[in-house]
């Protein structure tokens, strides 16, 4: 139990520092900060193919080609 709590925390760790750093970069990309719904897609997505891919489509999509990005349902790998 003590070893679930331990890893449950280091996630919640891991999400805000995702959103936080990647976060920060939508919002100075869209003008904006992420909503609630927009922040648990880039987590999901930085899990599903790493925080590196999510920050460089987060530099290369503009506007609503990013929103509609992290709108839509991820493709199964």
């Amino acid at each position: 139990m003590i070893i679930e709590a331990e890893r449950r925390a280091e996630q919640r760790g891991e999400e805000k520092a995702i959103v936080a750093l990647l976060g920060r970069l939508f919002a100075r990309r869209i003008g904006r900060r992420p909503t609630a719904e927009e922040e648990r897609s880039i987590v999901e997505r930085a899990r599903a193919i790493g925080p590196g891919e999510v920050e460089d489509t987060l530099l290369d999509l503009e506007g609503e080609a990013l929103v509609r990005w992290l709108a839509e349902p991820m493709r199964p790998s």
